[in-house]
């Protein structure tokens, strides 16, 4: 019994000593995909870049809205003066341009969407994997995405954005050398 006491108390101790150096500092970060996204060089490239072709369309459509405004005010002044027939054709015409500006236009922000969301997914990616070197690099053993983690506090020590950024900026001009 007093070996069974003795061998406990050793186990014991074995074990207390033990824990402490097999235990390993778990880091934990966190990165802000959404603030890299609009942070980083290609994003900013790539945002401009939609926002140019995106304004080019709006002009084009400003120029078939005018043209669109341009007959219904004709309609609205000339219609009493018509006759039947041209009236009829008239507003036949309205509505054919009405609903082919709004087909344009529904097309037109479809690909817009389109396009931003390739975009920012090619962008992701190539953030995924900076991250995932980024951890290596500095040790972190999980890295959880801000706003879709349910993260509602983490210190901003933990917050692995800026260097993301940074790295991805590096990398992505070292690619286009």
């Amino acid at each position: 019994m007093k070996n069974f006491k003795l061998l406990s108390v050793a186990l014991l101790a074995m074990l207390l000593f033990a824990v402490p150096v097999m235990a390993k500092e778990v880091k934990i970060g966190y990165v802000d995909f959404l603030r890299a996204l609009n942070e980083c060089d290609e994003g900013l490239r790539a945002k401009e870049r939609l926002e140019a072709e995106a304004k080019s369309i709006e002009e084009e459509l400003n120029k078939k809205q005018e043209v669109l405004k341009t007959l219904k005010d004709e309609i609205d002044k000339k219609e009493a003066v018509w006759n039947e027939e041209t009236a009829v054709a008239k507003k036949k015409e309205f509505n054919e341009k009405a609903e082919e500006f709004q087909m344009t236009f529904n097309e037109v922000r479809g690909e817009l969407a389109k396009k931003q969301k390739q975009s920012e997914q090619d962008i992701i990616i190539g953030l995924t994997d900076t991250v995932k070197r980024v951890a290596k690099d500095t040790g972190y053993r999980y890295v959880f995405e801000r706003g879709t983690a349910g993260l509602v506090y983490a210190p901003d020590s933990d917050d692995l954005t800026d260097k993301v950024v940074e790295e991805y900026n590096k990398q992505t001009r070292q690619e286009k050398k």
